[in-house]
């Protein structure tokens, strides 16, 4: 799963090898021996598509409702909703900012 079909991290070859490579480690280790046993996806949150794909079939790659479609119960619409208005959350702002806090201290303290 990634939010954005961008490409700009440079770790885009890294997402499809070791996506590849988990789904050939599952088909190994759970004896999977035909392709419908087992459906692996690389999943991008945001609907957009920016590339097509280079090392991954079409049909393993989905992009925002389409998964949730297929498979879940709830809608795409829900959770984007949720995921636009938790940044804006009072509560978890704070907890996010305690956090950093802990972070913060506990590196300047691991430095002096």
């Amino acid at each position: 799963m990634k939010y954005n079909d961008d490409h700009d991290t440079g770790k885009f070859a890294d997402i499809n090898r070791k996506f590849i490579k988990t789904w050939a480690g599952l088909a190994v280790k759970l004896g999977i021996n035909r392709s419908d046993e087992l459906f692996p996806v690389i999943y991008y949150f945001n609907p957009t598509k920016r590339y097509g794909p280079i090392h991954t079939p079409s049909r393993n790659i989905m992009r925002g409702e389409q998964l949730f479609n297929r498979f879940l119960q709830i809608r795409y619409a829900e959770v984007d909703n949720y995921l636009s208005e938790i940044g804006d959350d009072p509560d978890i702002l704070a907890i996010f900012d305690k956090m950093y806090q802990e972070i913060r201290y506990k590196e300047l303290h691991r430095a002096n």
